[in-house]
């Protein structure tokens, strides 16, 4: 009898397949999570955090790449010629003084939404000409009271620091502000990294570990809406890109696992999105986002697309469409609101459906600098590409029809020269010229098809 060795690597591997798919039992610190799959996450982490894309000091990286960012230097130029906008208290406060949110975020933006442009124009040049601003604008962020919208602070917990919480503002600029050390590293003052590294503590991490004890009640974890994604992706991004211990790391990690399930429940088994186009571009960017990252942090073993459900959520963006760029109205969705292209595109390229003719040029064309983590992956993409991702093909993904049977939703296409309903020209009567052009897309009896 011949016997095959197997090696002790495999085996690791093997081990840890199980692990993470095994039953949960509870964690006696976090009661939804599980120590046995934090453990086998945190075997999946390198033993140094890491962010999107590599160093700024890396120039052999981002010199070939920095002319993407020429838009993110020539405002960083504008904005540098005037002083950093202050905090304001009566800004922030409006809100909960007369309910005007508009005064108090524009205030926050100004104040905060300088240092995703700095950072990527610093990036690109590296001379030390934006440095100084961006040390200036990590202290003051670093300082300031909230980084909640005034909206979601209604009771001022935030603004008193009596409590804090994470919504989706401080998701995200905690997302940008862990990117920025990663990206300038020892580049910036020491005392600068520390004060910037208490406030991600103090705003999002200590608050978010206290949710997954049950301590602190933010309900975006068991929301079934964008929130949920948005929340999570910027949380686990930030924690995944600069905290020390691999231990700490993992629960945030094991944690986007188990919560993003909610995050899906927006989503019908037929992958057909209740929040509308415009909501879930917004939640489904995070949702790919976190993906990404969870991706790169565990070399592939940890895949959010594993999800059926989430791969048919996936593809919304795709059939849900009438014409290309066309879509209805639905839900939450503004007139004649649209996915962005480079999501689409790094969809396509992830799922290989071939729908564009060059993916990474795609999301290239139109980077956000609005978002620090956004931005630098579209100058790095990751190689995630699945290898299953035969399930669908431009021929199928858009036909002449698209139904989704779950909300009783029909989206009906045009053929190329005849009419939406001229499917079957030998049966058919040619629809006049006025008519080639209609577009349908029909909502069956409202519940006769809810489950």
């Amino acid at each position: 009898m011949m016997f095959h060795m197997i090696s002790p690597k495999r085996v690791a591997i093997f081990a840890l397949v199980v692990l993470l798919a095994a039953p949960a039992v509870a964690s006696a610190e976090y009661p939804e999570l599980s120590d046995a799959r934090i453990a086998a996450i945190a075997q999946l982490l390198p033993s140094k955090p890491s962010g999107f894309g590599l160093s700024c000091s890396d120039r052999t990286a981002w010199v070939p790449i920095a002319q993407y960012y020429q838009g993110s230097v020539q405002k960083a130029e504008a904005l540098i010629a005037n002083p950093l906008p202050g905090w304001d208290d009566d800004a922030y406060l409006r809100f909960s003084r007369i309910g005007d949110r508009l005064v108090g975020e524009a205030m926050l933006d100004g104040h905060d939404g300088q240092l995703g442009p700095m950072v990527l124009a610093e990036c690109s040049e590296w001379k030390g000409r934006f440095l100084p601003r961006i040390v200036e604008e990590l202290d003051a962020i670093s300082s300031q009271k909230s980084w909640t919208l005034p909206a979601h602070d209604a009771k001022l917990e935030n603004f008193n620091r009596t409590r804090y919480y994470v919504d989706l503002n401080a998701a995200a600029l905690g997302q940008t502000v862990a990117e920025t050390l990663y990206l300038l590293g020892d580049k910036l003052p020491k005392a600068t990294r520390q004060r910037a590294m208490a406030a991600l503590e103090l705003h999002m991490f200590s608050p978010t570990r206290q949710s997954f004890s049950g301590q602190n009640q933010d309900f975006w974890l068991h929301a079934h809406h964008n929130w949920n994604a948005v929340c999570l992706n910027g949380t686990t991004d930030a924690a995944l890109t600069i905290l020390p211990d691999r231990k700490d790391r993992a629960l945030f990690a094991a944690a986007a696992r188990n919560y993003t399930a909610n995050y899906l429940d927006s989503v019908r088994n037929s992958g057909y999105a209740d929040e509308g186009i415009d909501y879930w571009t917004y939640g489904f960017s995070n949702y790919e986002e976190l993906r990404e990252q969870l991706w790169l942090s565990t070399r592939g073993k940890l895949d959010l697309y594993d999800n059926p459900k989430a791969r048919k959520a996936a593809l919304f963006g795709f059939q849900f469409q009438m014409l290309p760029g066309v879509y209805a109205d639905f839900a939450d969705a503004p007139f004649m609101a649209k996915p962005d292209p480079s999501l689409l595109a790094t969809l396509d390229r992830v799922f290989r459906l071939g729908m564009f003719k060059d993916d990474i040029e795609t999301v290239r064309a139109s980077i956000p600098d609005e978002s620090l983590t956004t931005a630098v992956l579209a100058g790095f993409p990751n190689h995630s590409e699945r290898s299953d991702s035969g399930e669908a093909r431009p021929a199928d993904l858009i036909g002449v029809r698209t139904y989704y049977d779950d909300p009783g939703v029909l989206v009906d296409r045009p053929v190329r020269g005849g009419g939406p309903c001229n499917h079957d020209k030998g049966r058919r009567k040619r629809q006049p010229q006025s008519q080639r052009h209609r577009i349908l897309l029909y909502w069956t009896a409202i519940g006769s098809n809810r489950r």
